[in-house]
């Protein structure tokens, strides 16, 4: 099978999805989303009860981190 190249329909898709996301997460401090709060949450809300909920959680949780974009170096003032 030959893979499709993404079309516009995919890249709306991708729109929508990364404004959802961001509407989500908007008030939340990056680093505490880069320390995985959301999974903590929602685990918070449901307290694992539900089994589908906690094997989705637990394949969320098992999932491989996307590498951290490079820090900027502080910006340093001059000497006057």
């Amino acid at each position: 099978m030959i893979p499709q190249q993404p079309g516009p329909a995919d890249e709306d898709r991708s729109e929508r999805r990364i404004g959802a996301c961001l509407a989500a997460c908007k008030g939340i401090p990056t680093e505490k989303l880069e320390q995985g709060i959301l999974l903590r949450l929602i685990a918070a809300c449901f307290g694992l009860r539900d089994p589908e909920v906690r094997h989705l959680l637990e394949e969320l949780a098992a999932a491989p981190a996307p590498p951290k974009p490079p820090r900027k170096p502080a910006r340093t003032q001059a000497s006057p």
